[in-house]
């Protein structure tokens, strides 16, 4: 009934009705979730992994599962419990989410302008730029006031600045 409900595909060569929740056909993406799966009667705790399983029409789908051993009077693990749930907007979110990082990664590394992202006056992250304009690498700036690179001659006019960028 779960399968069907589900939409999943019974194992090869099982009918739905015999098939069950437990033998849903699925395509592990990894060969550490098929070690993971195959090897369940050791589980002495909770198990978290993503994987895809094969739907009815043949499509995929994501799905992150919970799986919890269960235990016998004695403490021998005997069998398991698993909670599925489709993640397939999640992991797309994800892949764009990586995307964009790296695609930002890229145009910061490689941008001729200075980056810099500052937490009350202090910074966080330099680029790379830094090095080519300033002569300065970007871990030897972070941490340090912003104001302590200016001229002597231009600090009062860089601590006025600063305080009107944060206060308007």
């Amino acid at each position: 009934r779960f399968c069907r409900e589900a939409n999943f595909q019974p194992a090869h060569g099982m009918s739905a009705a015999a098939s069950g929740p437990r033998r849903a056909r699925n395509v592990l993406s990894t060969g550490s979730q098929r070690d993971a799966w195959s090897s369940t009667s050791r589980w002495t705790s909770d198990v978290r992994f993503e994987m895809r399983v094969v739907m009815v029409d043949g499509s995929t789908r994501w799905v992150s599962v919970v799986a919890r051993p269960l235990f016998s009077a004695t403490g021998k693990v005997i069998g398991r419990v698993a909670g599925w749930r489709n993640i397939d907007t999640e992991r797309q979110i994800r892949d764009r989410l990586r995307d964009s990082e790296e695609q930002l990664r890229f145009l910061i590394d490689n941008v001729a302008d200075v980056v810099v992202q500052q937490v009350e006056g202090v910074p966080v992250f330099v680029s790379p730029a830094i090095t080519r304009v300033l002569g300065w690498r970007p871990e030897d700036l972070l941490g340090k006031v912003a104001t302590e690179l200016w001229h002597p001659d231009d600090q009062a006019r860089a601590v006025e600045l600063r305080h009107e960028a944060m206060h308007g």
